[in-house]
């Protein structure tokens, strides 16, 4: 539940944690009146005996054996351990203290047990101990105690049934309840506190009601539940404040959650009622549903002030059903997955939903150990990057490290998140990874040379992803090889994939002579080559498909191409030599295109530009028909590393927000937007050569790395 959790927030609210441990530790004194007694262990019925510590009671339900008023002082066994008994009993009125590495009480096998009013402190760091530990237990009841241990869990449940816990002060380290595997449950009136307040597994029908958790890294997680009723409890602040996984008819109602970073998450859930619950001042998100939680009713909520009010895949949301909700100042009321694969969807159109900033300004900036050619991808809250230090980042949106997963070679693919949250990308060593959400390996893929193309994810979940071996690769999502088309030239771009299956990729320097004469390839979806079309050498530059099936590709030698879906020529733009069309295009709402070239000028050539030069980075925007509307240039001097940098891997790819501004990044070092009329909105100097594609977020945040090694996000003042 907390892979994406923030190692700064974590620390600062762990430190709160501990603060309240200590003070619900400082509080725990021997019952008033009580005497000390050694550890009890009973291991029977028959251990129920005045010698461990039964001051009453016949063991039945009208007169259960009675524990009560002892003080319990142990170092190396539990204070009380009750084991395989079914006879009734009662503690009441106990103090315990245990030291480190030993649960302070515990119930193994117990039936018809009570523990109340008493205080169990457990210093029991370590280890996966408890204060309270109750497991294979039937009818329990646990009130108006104060559980507390220092290092792991306060209370621990597991594989029991019929239990009541109820108005008791519980307090863990990693932990404030920790349960596995329960059923027939209630859990009301509690106050909780741990780096996790709750974290239940298991579980069926439980009430969770009228619970007051402090603040923590992690409020409630639940996972594999069914028949589950979380309502009225009051939530202090967390990173992901209830978050429930692969659960059904699950209702969570009239619940409090004011100023989470997420208020409610629910994963792989399903036939659930989230109903008249208070979502408010949520940093990030406010409701968040995962691709695969569906059939899912909210309503009478009121959503107010948060960052975003609901998130989740357009088609996630379109198959939840929301009614009578209130929405409010909220900087978006709805959310979606705005950018989970280069240029923001298959068919690379580079068109945002978002709107971008107005007014920019820097928010913050992530230093890697390389320079970033990748494009950010965006995926369920977490901005993820390759670099050219050979690891992919995962970064949640306030630009801390979530996580990052080390390859063997530099990263210049741009990652491509599935539905199911899994990333892929690939690197110079030859291997396409799938990555899962939480950063560990999923599976990897060898290829016969270097990977730089960007993976696309097709609608079944098949992967594509280009090779310098020369082919155009299918994977299915367990990793095993689809098909691999027939080896043909370098594959640099990222293939786009049509609404008919059809892919498109383009091709680069083919033997023998290193000149391609049909550098566009259309691919059916078995891997045969359907066509090529004459575009000139494509190298870097992708497929953009546009509203009407039309392909459109840039050239090395100054051309940009619009091609038919059958492969013929709609039009061509002839730019000025040596202008490079390196870029992959965006489009308009329009129908504009709009695409990026670079030109140098060397002052001393050959060989390759040592001396430097002057680079231009020009704009175009062009009609449906291949009319030059008109073009926005950028000229700066450059050293011969950047051009080697910029100039042969590729240009910046524009992006266009719902409002028409296009944003694209430069040599010289400028992150620039500019208006559908061809005027500069803005611009903001970052630290190096821009040669990443920019991305949108959904609250128009934009994502772009530089050759400095630095991930920058902008967005509106």
């Amino acid at each position: 539940m907390n892979s994406r959790l923030a190692g700064v927030c974590r620390s600062i609210i762990l430190l709160i944690c501990l603060s309240m441990a200590s003070l619900i530790v400082s509080q725990i004194k021997p019952v008033s009146g009580s005497t000390s007694h050694d550890p009890i262990s009973i291991t029977d019925n028959s251990g129920f005996t005045a010698g461990n510590g039964v001051t009453g009671g016949s063991g039945t339900a009208d007169d259960p054996y009675v524990i009560e008023g002892w003080t319990i002082d142990s170092s190396s066994t539990p204070g009380i351990l009750i084991q395989s008994t079914d006879a009734y009993f009662t503690i009441r009125g106990v103090s315990i203290q245990t030291s480190y590495g030993i649960n302070g009480t515990v119930f193994i096998g117990v039936e018809h047990g009570s523990l109340e009013d008493s205080q169990v402190q457990s210093r029991c760091e370590g280890g996966s101990n408890s204060a309270l530990w109750i497991s294979v237990s039937y009818d329990v009841l646990l009130q108006g105690n104060s559980l507390s241990c220092q290092g792991d869990y306060g209370l621990a449940l597991d594989s029991s049934d019929s239990l009541t816990i109820s108005g008791n002060t519980i307090n863990g380290g990693a932990f404030g309840m920790r349960a596995d595997s329960i059923s027939n449950t209630s859990i009301t009136g509690n106050v909780v506190a741990g780096e996790d307040s709750m974290y239940l597994t298991d579980l069926s029908s439980i009430l969770i009601s009228d619970n007051q958790l402090l603040e923590s890294s992690g409020g409630i997680g639940i996972s594999a539940c069914d028949n589950l009723d979380i309502e009225n409890n009051s939530m202090g602040r967390h990173i992901d404040s209830l978050f429930i996984a692969n659960c059904g008819n699950v209702l969570v109602s009239r619940n409090n959650f004011p100023r989470q970073e997420h208020a409610i998450t629910l994963a792989s859930t399903d036939n659930s009622l989230i109903q008249d619950n208070n979502i408010t001042h949520s940093i990030f998100l406010g409701l968040w549903l995962s691709p695969d939680s569906t059939s899912n009713e909210i309503t009478g909520n009121n959503i107010v002030y948060n960052h975003c009010g609901v998130y989740g895949p357009l088609e996630t949301l379109e198959q939840n059903t929301f009614y009578n909700n209130t929405f409010g100042s909220n900087d978006s009321d709805f959310c979606t997955d705005s950018w989970t694969t280069f240029h923001q969807n298959p068919l690379h159109t580079g068109q945002s939903p978002a709107v971008g900033p107005s007014t920019p300004v820097l928010r913050w900036k992530f230093q890697t150990g390389g320079s970033i050619l990748s494009s950010p991808a965006i995926a369920f809250g977490t901005i993820y990057v390759g670099s050219e230090d050979g690891n992919l980042y995962a970064l949640n949106p306030q630009g801390l490290l979530e996580w990052k997963f080390a390859t063997g070679g530099a990263i210049d693919s741009s990652p491509s998140v599935g539905q199911d949250g899994t990333v892929y990308v690939g690197s110079q060593d030859g291997y396409l990874y799938a990555i899962r959400s939480d950063g560990q390996l999923k599976w990897s893929f060898k290829t016969g040379s270097t990977i730089a193309s960007s993976p696309t994810v097709g609608s079944d979940g098949t992967v594509y992803v280009g090779s310098f071996d020369g082919h155009l690769y299918a994977i299915n999502a367990d990793g095993t090889l689809k098909w691999a088309s027939p080896a043909s030239a370098e594959l640099y771009g990222s293939p786009a994939i049509a609404s008919d299956g059809t892919i498109y990729v383009g091709i680069d320097d083919p033997p023998p002579s290193g000149e391609c004469g049909q550098c566009l390839e259309a691919i059916s979806t078995n891997g045969t080559v359907e066509w090529g079309s004459a575009t000139g050498q494509v190298e870097y530059a992708s497929p953009t498909i546009g509203p009407d099936g039309t392909i459109y590709i840039g050239s090395t030698r100054s051309l940009f191409s619009a091609v038919n879906p059958d492969g013929t020529t709609k039009w061509t733009v002839t730019g000025s030599a040596p202008e490079i069309f390196g870029s992959t295009a965006a489009m308009g709402s329009d129908g504009t295109v709009y695409v990026t070239s670079s030109q140098v000028s060397c002052d001393s050539y050959p060989p390759g530009c040592d001396g430097g030069g002057n680079s231009t980075t020009r704009l175009y925007a062009m009609g449906p028909d291949g009319t030059v509307l008109w073009t926005f240039s950028v000229t700066s001097s450059v050293t011969g590393s950047q051009i080697f940098c910029c100039l042969y891997y590729t240009v910046s790819s524009p992006a266009v927000d719902t409002n028409g501004i296009i944003y694209m990044g430069s040599v010289d070092g400028n992150m620039y937007a500019v208006n559908p009329d061809g005027t500069i909105a803005w611009q903001v100097s970052l630290g190096g050569a821009i040669g990443s594609s920019p991305t949108i977020d959904f609250d128009g945040t934009i994502y772009v790395g530089s050759s400095d090694g630095n991930l920058y996000a902008i967005g509106s003042s």
